[in-house]
């Protein structure tokens, strides 16, 4: 369990917005939260996860690691498949999975699932 967040109180401010925002108008946000080792990425999201759980509003998050990545897009295609009720079923995560060697129509794909979604 992480303890009180010191010092994001403009980051949690912002994130929250967004995701309240896109709560109230029935609609999607994206959150990317970037930045060197140890500055309290993960506890930060943890919050804002935990807050909008609390709004009953549904939450998904991966993690993006350039030396750990096996093919473009592959921590976003990964969330579209994970959690109890995925966006996608396994023929359509296997239609936009097939796409990684041609980025563009890889973008389409994931942006016509979120659309639908």
């Amino acid at each position: 369990m992480f303890g009180p967040l010191r010092g994001r109180s403009e980051q949690m401010t912002r994130a929250l917005a967004a995701v309240r925002g896109a709560g109230k108008h029935g609609a999607g946000a994206v959150l990317l939260v970037s930045g060197p080792p140890g500055i309290g990425k993960t506890a930060l999201v943890t919050e804002v996860r935990r807050q909008s759980v609390a709004l009953q509003l549904r939450v998904v998050g991966g993690k993006c690691d350039e030396i750990e990545q096996v093919s473009p897009g592959a921590p976003v295609i990964a969330l579209l498949r994970c959690g109890r009720r995925p966006l996608l079923d396994a023929a359509a995560y296997e239609q936009i999975a097939s796409a990684t060697s041609e980025p563009l129509l890889l973008a389409e794909r994931i942006a016509a699932c979120l659309e639908a979604a």
